[in-house]
């Protein structure tokens, strides 16, 4: 009869087990309060717009929104590793930025209210055409207008960076644009605004192409990772290799 028992008991503990190794949570989360605990894959990363906009209003800074696909997209990874991983840029970021990921995984699932805010953020840069693929960093300030909806005023954009010095460096040349960003790059977002389809959206998008910034140059850098720096497309002095538009948007 104890023996009977005790092979019971191992069977019920068996199927908990299943059960809970069965649901897909996201990271952070634990079981039954999925909303609750749901965090950024990095520490220091806020998820919650609300949160972001609140942070930054208060210590006068811009977001820095990493649009990421935390699961699956390979040059996000590497970009963790290269970047947002390092002591150096995790004490820059503290200083000058208000970081916010925006994450679109496919192996897991983010609470609802977080994969509806994430579309909308995405969809509202969608004229705008800076958000086709992943990674996608893009650098803001952020008005409320009212209690919910926001304006987004965009400073510029980069992508996969391989040093820390080079991606804050961009980021850095882009704050010098804050306050004078003309409205062809301000954006609404409204929370509660139906998001469209993927295939409606792809053909409302047209691609704008990136205005000249305050010199009358395009930033431009170094494929190899050498110091590029801000100039016309020509070879790298330092390797000579041609350098590379890294879509960072000057005005």
């Amino acid at each position: 009869m104890k023996v009977l028992k005790s092979a019971f008991t191992l069977i019920i503990a068996l199927m908990m087990i299943g059960n809970l190794s069965a649901q897909v949570i996201a990271p952070g989360s634990t079981p039954g309060s999925v909303e609750e605990a749901y965090t950024a894959t990095k520490e220091g990363w806020l998820v919650s717009l609300e949160e972001a906009y609140a942070k930054a209003s208060k210590e006068n800074k811009p977001i820095l929104a990493n649009f990421t696909g935390s699961d699956w997209c390979g040059w996000c990874k590497r970009l963790d590793q290269s970047v947002f991983h390092k002591p150096d840029f995790q004490e820059w970021a503290k200083e000058n930025v208000v970081l916010l990921e925006l994450d679109f995984p496919r192996r897991f699932r983010v609470p609802a209210e977080v994969a509806q805010q994430n579309e909308g953020i995405k969809n509202s840069f969608a004229r705008l055409g800076v958000v086709r693929g992943f990674p996608s960093i893009l650098l803001f300030d952020v008005n409320q207008k009212t209690d919910k909806t926001y304006e987004f005023a965009l400073l510029g954009k980069t992508g996969y960076t391989k040093t820390v010095g080079q991606f804050t460096g961009d980021i850095e040349n882009m704050m010098e644009l804050r306050g004078q960003v003309s409205e062809k790059y301000v954006v609404a977002y409204d929370p509660s605004a139906p998001i469209q389809t993927p295939q409606s959206r792809k053909r409302a998008t047209k691609k704008v192409e990136p205005p000249q910034n305050a010199k009358g140059v395009w930033h431009y850098t170094c494929p190899g990772g050498c110091d590029g720096g801000a100039g016309k497309e020509q070879p790298c002095k330092g390797c000579g290799k041609q350098l590379r538009h890294n879509a960072v948007y000057h005005q």
